[in-house]
């Protein structure tokens, strides 16, 4: 109930974190001159990209693929689709080969999972969500999970967090995803 006495520990550990936590790494024009050659070739062969593509040409062009180290946030008002394009581009790296944990902090992940189903499965989520689809849809719905039941590579994994970073980093050690994509980060 100390709201003052409370921002005062949270401002002095924000200090300890800014003065004590080195977070810097060092690189020296000498050293790892292979590796960076290596680099090179590999953006030369590959249109730029130097991570995992996006399959978004104009986001691709400009960041040359999510490299390892990337934190990549999407901003806006409530509503406007960010979710869904974390979705999209979860289904997309995952039909891609890329292994994906997708943390959700707002939505339920059976909620999640239907999104991703209707996507995965190019069907109309409204219609799904509702139970209305066309015989033709049913079927690619159908044809989709049959698929899914036979596969042996849960390459898409949607996960609920209720915690916070260090929650979030186990769920990545459990995982070990190339990509992890967070709906809701507070």
């Amino acid at each position: 109930q100390d709201t003052d006495g409370a921002y005062e520990v949270l401002k002095s550990l924000v200090m300890y974190i800014e003065n004590e936590v080195q977070l810097g790494e060092t690189r020296k024009i000498n050293e790892d001159v292979d590796k960076r050659l290596d680099a090179y070739f590999e953006r030369r062969n590959n249109g730029g990209i130097a991570g995992i593509p996006t399959s978004i040409i104009p986001l691709d062009k400009m960041l040359g693929g999510i490299k390892p180290t990337d934190l990549i946030t999407i901003l806006g008002f409530t509503g406007t689709g960010k979710t869904w394009a974390l979705a999209i581009l979860a289904c997309m790296l995952a039909k891609a080969g890329y292994k994906i944990l997708f943390v959700t902090r707002e939505m339920n992940p059976d909620q999640m999972m239907m999104r991703i189903d209707a996507l995965w499965a190019g069907v109309s989520y409204g219609d799904f969500s509702r139970g209305i689809l066309s015989p033709k849809e049913e079927q690619k719905l159908k044809d989709f999970y049959e698929h899914m039941k036979s596969s042996m590579d849960a390459n898409l994994v949607v996960e609920l967090s209720t915690g916070g970073v260090t929650n979030v980093s186990a769920m990545i050690d459990k995982h070990t995803p190339d990509l992890v994509l967070v709906d809701g980060g507070y």
